[in-house]
C-alpha cells in the first residue's frame, strides 16, 4: 500500500473504528504486543484528526506499557515519541514535541534505525518552520534556517527509498525557501519532487506543490496593475489542481488548503483565500471563478486518470466527493463547512 494512501485513511473515522474493534479484540485474548502497535496507531490517527486530549491519553497508555515490559522495545517507543512529537507540533505545543522529536531520533541513532530516520528528520523540520511563523527578523531566519539543515540531512538518506519522506524534504525545502525568498532553489525542489509525486500519486504533496506555485505568479506579479489573463488563468489553474489534490488526500487538507482550517495549530502555508483577499479584484474574481467550478466541475485533473490511490472516485461531482470526505473524516466533531460555503463568506 503507497504510503500516501496509508497517511490519508489514518484520518479517515472508519480507520479509528477498525483499530477500535482490533483493539478491543487483542485485549480481550491478553495479546499485549500486537494491542500496542494498533494503540499506536489509534494514538496517530486521534491526533492527526484534531482531537488531541484522546491522542494524548492513548499516547500516554501506550508508551507506559511499553515502558513496562520486561524486555523494552526501544524502537516501539521511539516510534511512539516520534508519532507524538508530530501531532503536538500541530497542535502547537511545540516545546514538548521537540522534546519527543529529539528522544524519538537519539533512541533511533543509537539502534543504528537507518530507516525509521528520516520520517523524524521531516518532522523536526516541520516543527522548525511551525516555530518561525511565530518570530520575526533573524529569529525567523535561524528557525527555517534549521527547519532546511532537518529537511536536507532527511535527503541525505534517500539510499534507503523512502520516498514519501523524499518528497516531503523536497517540499518542505520548498515552503522554507519561498518563505527566504529564494525561488531558484524552490522551483529546483519542486521539480524534483513533482517527479515523485507523478510516480507515486502523493496527493497532500501534490496540493502544496500547486498552491506554492500558484502563489508565486501572484508574488511575481505584485508591482503590476493587473496580472493579465494569461497569467490569471495560470493562477486558477494550479489552485484548481490543489484543491483536487488536497480533496482526494483528505478533507482536512482541503481546509487547510482554501482558507486555514485546519486541525493543524498552525498552517505552513498562506491558504488560497487570504492570499487571493490581499489581490483585491483580481482576487475576488479568483474566488468567485472558483465558487462556479467547484458547483459545476468532477473530480478530474486536465491530465486524465483512470484510477487513482485515493478513497475519493474519479468523475464523480466535486461536491458529491467533498460530501463522501466530510462524511468519513467527522474530525473533532465541530461543525464543518462545505468549499462553497467557505468562499460565499468572503466574496463581495
Amino acid at each position: 500500500m503507497k504510503r500516501d494512501k496509508v497517511l490519508s485513511i489514518l484520518h479517515n473515522h472508519q480507520a479509528e473504528l477498525q483499530t477500535d474493534r482490533e483493539l478491543k479484540f487483542f485485549q480481550s485474548i491478553q495479546a499485549v504486543n500486537t494491542y500496542l502497535y494498533f494503540l499506536k496507531d489509534r494514538s496517530l490517527i486521534l491526533g492527526l484528526q484534531g482531537r488531541y486530549p484522546k491522542s494524548s491519553k492513548s499516547f500516554v497508555e501506550a508508551i507506559e506499557q511499553r515502558r513496562r515490559e520486561k524486555d523494552r522495545n526501544e524502537a516501539e517507543i521511539a516510534g511512539l515519541l516520534g508519532y507524538w512529537g508530530l501531532v503536538l507540533t500541530r497542535k502547537g505545543d511545540l516545546v514538548e514535541a521537540e522534546e519527543y522529536l529529539e528522544e524519538s531520533l537519539r533512541i533511533k541513532e543509537k539502534l543504528k534505525d537507518e530507516v525509521g530516520i528520516p520520517e523524524v528528520k521531516n518532522w523536526l523540520g516541520e516543527l522548525y518552520e511551525t516555530k518561525s511563523r511565530g518570530l520575526t527578523s533573524e529569529d525567523k531566519v535561524t528557525a527555517l534556517r534549521l527547519a532546511k539543515t532537518y529537511y536536507e540531512q532527511s535527503l541525505d538518506l534517500r539510499r534507503l527509498e523512502r520516498h514519501y519522506f523524499e518528497c516531503g524534504a523536497l517540499v518542505g525545502l520548498a515552503r522554507v525557501s519561498y518563505v527566504l525568498g529564494d525561488y531558484l532553489a524552490m522551483q529546483s525542489y519542486l521539480t524534483e519532487a513533482e517527479a515523485l509525486i507523478a510516480q507515486y500519486e502523493y496527493n497532500d504533496y501534490a496540493a502544496v506543490s500547486r498552491l506554492i506555485q500558484g502563489h508565486l505568479i501572484w508574488l511575481s506579479s505584485r508591482m503590476k496593475n493587473s496580472i493579465g489573463e494569461a497569467l490569471f488563468n495560470q493562477i486558477l489553474s494550479l489552485y484548481k489542481e490543489s484543491l483536487i489534490y488536497a480533496l482526494r488526500y483528505n478533507r482536512f487538507l482541503l481546509d487547510e488548503i482554501l482558507s486555514g482550517r485546519s486541525p493543524r495549530a498552525v498552517t505552513l502555508i498562506k491558504p488560497i483565500i487570504s492570499t487571493c483577499q490581499e489581490r483585491d479584484e483580481e482576487g475576488q474574481q479568483i474566488l468567485i471563478s472558483l465558487h462556479s467550478w467547484w458547483q459545476e466541475a468532477n473530480n478530474e485533473l486536465i491530465k486524465p486518470q483512470s484510477e487513482t490511490i485515493s478513497p475519493i472516485s474519479i468523475g464523480i461531482p466535486l461536491q458529491d466527493a467533498e460530501r463522501v470526505a466530510r462524511e468519513e473524516e467527522k474530525g473533532e466533531g465541530s461543525p464543518q463547512e462545505t468549499v462553497i460555503e467557505q468562499i460565499n463568506g468572503v466574496i463581495s
